[in-house]
């Protein structure tokens, strides 16, 4: 009888491939076969629910209207301390951007977008569109003010 040597003591397939390499070929199998049954399911997952709640998250907090409709008003306010009403150069901004939103009928959008913040900004928008129209020059903030009090608080 022939000595065993342990390089022959590897276990071997039938056709000569050892035992742990074909294992290992067979477990990839496996899991190359898991993963196209879970595919699909996770496909549908994505697109059917994770996509539409990440875009709807994003519209969320994407303000669009005001950006469009009003880019110089927002820069000036994006300046501002919040304490105190503006300075006057943005509500003549203001004004004059309104006027604009007024004639392009982007005003509503504008209004519907503020009203979701702060209650009422939709009509308080429209009728501030319909008296600006009127102004002809300074000082805007007292003429904003008598067209309504509200424009007065830091608020809105």
């Amino acid at each position: 009888m022939a000595e065993i040597t342990a390089s022959d003591a590897v276990m071997r397939t039938t056709d000569g491939v050892p035992l742990k390499v074909s294992l290992r070929r067979a477990m990839r199998r496996n899991r190359m076969k898991a993963v196209l049954l879970v595919a699909p399911l996770f496909l549908f997952i994505l697109f059917s629910f994770i996509i539409p709640i990440v875009q709807m998250s994003w519209r969320s907090v994407d303000n669009p209207e005001l950006q469009e409709s009003m880019p110089r008003t927002l820069e000036l306010l994006a300046a501002w301390d919040g304490q105190a009403l503006p300075a006057e150069d943005v509500f003549m901004v203001f004004a004059e951007e309104v006027k604009i939103g007024r004639e392009n009928k982007t005003i509503g959008r504008v209004g519907a977008r503020l009203n979701r913040e702060v209650s009422g900004s939709r009509s308080l928008m429209n009728k501030t569109a319909r008296k600006v129209t009127k102004l002809k020059e300074g000082p805007y903030q007292e003429a904003f003010i008598k067209i309504d009090k509200r424009w007065g608080t830091v608020e809105l």
